[in-house]
């Protein structure tokens, strides 16, 4: 019968093609959390003020940076800092996306204890924030990279021996990419397990807030030179890369950048890339289905989870004709 169903099914399917859904680009200045225009970035929402404080030391302003989608949870975090003399004291906070509005999920401590948190990343394949942790040795800045719980939880990851200012994940290669703004201004990406790291090409202008679309398989990144958003082509994550200017930014600096899009449940292969769909896609779902998979028998939840049956099937042919939007 699933045999039947599927010869049934395959003209259908491979007639249908997928139509993507603009993703939402979210940005966070001193006051506001907004959206983004990626094609026209003069083109800016306000979502609501966030109503978290801003600090000074000096010519340098401490308030809220690194911003993430955190998928696992459906949360938008960021790093919120303050200036207190003594050293920065540092948060993990979330924002409401209908309003704006921040509140603290926990405090990751003082940078004079714990060192100053600088990038921050959701990893899919690990299924948690990446950071990168700042102690300074004399002239040389060398950042470790940690899990980060969103209780506050820091657990040592790896260390290559860079600076690591930035990071970026490439959820369609399962790739993470790193930069060295006030380095060499290349871009590699990184083994989070032997933290080899391959550089790939460089960055101009600096490399500074970043978010990857997996729809555009680009990664986007503001200037805080001209207040510019501009795209890398990591060129399928061999390089060399490819850095192109969309336009400036209409609002007051941006201190994050995230992206929210939609998941491709019905992408189960990735054989063609995580936003294109096939037949092997149809016939991975298949064997899942077969073999008792909960990625298949989840699906439809009519008779429970766990149950794989006729439901589950029907379920995924109705994700596949509609596509990754």
């Amino acid at each position: 019968m699933l045999k039947a169903l599927l010869a049934s099914s395959v003209i259908l399917l491979l007639a249908h093609s997928a139509v993507a859904q603009d993703p939402v680009l979210y940005g966070i200045t001193a006051s506001d959390l907004v959206e983004i225009d990626r094609h026209n970035p003069s083109s800016v929402t306000i979502v609501g003020p966030h109503g978290l404080p801003i600090t000074v030391n000096g010519t340098i302003v401490w308030g809220p940076r690194q911003l993430v989608f955190h998928k696992r949870e459906q949360r938008l975090v960021s790093i919120q800092n303050e200036f207190h003399g003594s050293g920065v004291d540092q948060f993990l906070v979330e924002y409401d996306r209908s309003t704006g509005s921040a509140s603290r999920l926990a405090v990751l401590g003082n940078s004079g204890t714990v060192g100053l948190v600088e990038s921050m990343e959701y990893v899919d394949h690990l299924g948690s924030l990446v950071v990168s942790r700042r102690p300074r040795s004399g002239s040389i800045v060398s950042r470790q990279l940690y899990t980060l719980s969103l209780d506050g939880v820091f657990e040592a990851l790896v260390a290559n021996g860079r600076d690591n200012d930035h990071g970026v994940y490439d959820s369609c290669r399962q790739l993470y990419y790193t930069a060295d703004a006030n380095g060499s201004g290349m871009v590699a990406h990184m083994d989070l397990v032997s933290g080899a790291t391959t550089n790939i090409g460089p960055v101009s202008p600096e490399f500074a807030w970043t978010a990857y679309s997996e729809i555009d398989d680009l990664i986007y990144h503001y200037d805080r030179g001209i207040g510019g958003l501009w795209t890398i082509d990591t060129i399928g994550g061999f390089g060399p890369t490819v850095n192109t200017l969309v336009g400036v930014v209409g609002s007051s600096a941006i201190t994050g950048l995230a992206f929210i899009e939609t998941e491709c449940y019905a992408n189960c292969d990735n054989s063609t890339g995580c936003r294109t769909l096939d037949i092997f896609d149809f016939l991975c779902f298949q064997d899942s289905f077969v073999s008792g998979d909960p990625y298949a028998c989840d699906c439809d939840t009519i008779s429970g989870r766990g149950v794989c049956d006729i439901f589950d099937f029907l379920c995924f042919q109705n994700h596949f004709v509609f596509g990754c939007r």
